[in-house]
């Protein structure tokens, strides 16, 4: 009786002693084959050249906005043709970022009714016009652009001043004071690689700085990246 249970006691003290060497023989193994993942810091990535800092915007009252009216640029040292071109980039800019229905007010209408193609959003605005503007449209908004600078020439630039004014109380709820310059050169690679986007230039064309040289093409760059800062926040 005493012999079996010696044995049985052997039994149970090398199986507990097994199981320890097993779980060591286990553990040991981890020990030496997890490596632990090492997470990379990446660099932020540059902050584009072009993207405006000089800007102001309430995205909650933006985002109460459903149609606004866009009066023609203001740019008194630039000719008919100018003219025409920036008063169509800003309203096909305004009109993609798909934020609100966009109804121009023609220099026509204006020369009208006021005597005056263009109004200076630096200038005060007379309240006949935010009357008219709100007849004729019945936008929740209205938006001025004037060029505050300007060269057609190599290295062409482009100054750009806006600002949104919710029709009901007048309150400005946007507003930018940009300018985008090709002497940069940070500048002009970024405006290259826009002329290259088959969006913005469906047309092809064997000049890929082509848009160096071409002021009416560089409007339309420098206007984009000004109605961009709508979408923020």
């Amino acid at each position: 009786m005493d012999t079996f249970c010696r044995l049985t006691v052997w039994i149970r003290q090398s199986a507990h002693l097994g199981l320890i060497a097993a779980l060591s023989g286990i553990f040991a193994g981890c020990s030496t084959t997890v490596d632990f993942v090492k997470t990379a810091v990446l660099p932020e990535p540059p902050t584009p050249a072009t993207q405006p800092t000089n800007f102001y915007i309430e995205p909650s009252e933006v985002d109460t906005i459903r149609r606004i009216a866009l009066m023609p640029v203001y740019s008194p040292n630039t000719n008919h043709q100018t003219q025409a071109v920036l008063d169509q980039a800003f309203l096909n800019k305004l009109s993609e970022t798909q934020l609100f229905e966009v109804v121009m007010i023609t220099r026509e209408d204006l020369a009208r009714r006021f005597s005056a193609r263009a109004f200076n959003s630096a200038s005060p605005i007379p309240d006949t016009l935010f009357n008219y503007v709100e007849e004729a449209t019945y936008a929740d908004a209205v938006v001025f652009f004037d060029v505050t600078s300007y060269s057609p020439y190599k290295p062409v630039k482009l100054g750009i001043r806006s600002k949104m004014m919710r029709m009901e109380d007048r309150k400005i709820i946007w507003a930018i004071d940009q300018s985008f310059d090709t002497g940069d050169q940070r500048v002009a690679e970024e405006a290259i690689d826009y002329q290259s986007d088959i969006r913005a230039n469906p047309t092809p064309t064997r000049q890929p700085d082509r848009i160096l040289i071409s002021p009416s093409v560089f409007i339309y760059f420098a206007a984009e990246r000004s109605v961009q800062t709508l979408k923020t926040g």
